[in-house]
């Protein structure tokens, strides 16, 4: 069921305090060395792809963080930028307001005994609304190596114990923002 969900979910138990976690990726945030950019703003981060890796199709990161005794729970919620969500929601919007439409003006033809023409429009509004979920499944396809990224950096900086001190994420390069291997 989850791979089926447009904005991917996680959640993830660290090794410090929310306090402390904050704390990390607000330092390696402000490093000119960090692969990505965000703010930290109270209990919540954002996390961005470098302006000069970004494309239509990059995503963003936001994290919840809570306390939980001496640990941090992370609520992470992959999304695309708002003006893409902005895009996606509005599109969904409009087809389902005429296809609702197209319904009751098609029964209101069909109970005066005419033929229901405007029914016809009702699977081509669905492949349209397919359409539209096929591109933005695309769209998080072509995305996928800078969620990579954005996770390799939250993981590797509030990694205590294997780091006691926040570790490097290579930076992103190429057209796709794919790291770099080795």
């Amino acid at each position: 069921m989850a791979a089926w969900r447009m904005r991917p979910r996680f959640e993830l138990v660290v090794p410090c305090t929310a306090a402390q976690a904050l704390e990390r990726i607000e330092a390696e945030l402000r490093d000119p060395a960090c692969p990505c950019t965000g703010t930290v703003l109270g209990r919540n981060v954002r996390l961005c792809v470098p302006a000069a890796q970004r494309h239509t199709w990059s995503p963003e990161l936001h994290v919840e963080v809570e306390e939980q005794g001496t640990r941090a729970r992370l609520h992470g919620l992959f999304g695309p930028h708002p003006s893409i969500w902005t895009f996606f929601a509005a599109a969904y919007a409009m087809l389902g307001f005429s296809a609702a439409g197209a319904l009751v003006f098609g029964l209101s033809q069909w109970s005066l005994g005419m033929a229901p023409s405007a029914l016809w429009t009702l699977p081509v509004m669905g492949l349209l609304g397919g359409g539209i979920y096929a591109v933005a499944r695309a769209g998080r396809h072509l995305g996928r190596a800078q969620m990579t990224l954005l996770r390799d950096f939250l993981d590797a900086v509030l990694d205590a114990e294997a780091h006691p001190a926040p570790a490097r994420v290579k930076k992103a390069s190429g057209p796709q923002g794919a790291p770099e291997a080795g």
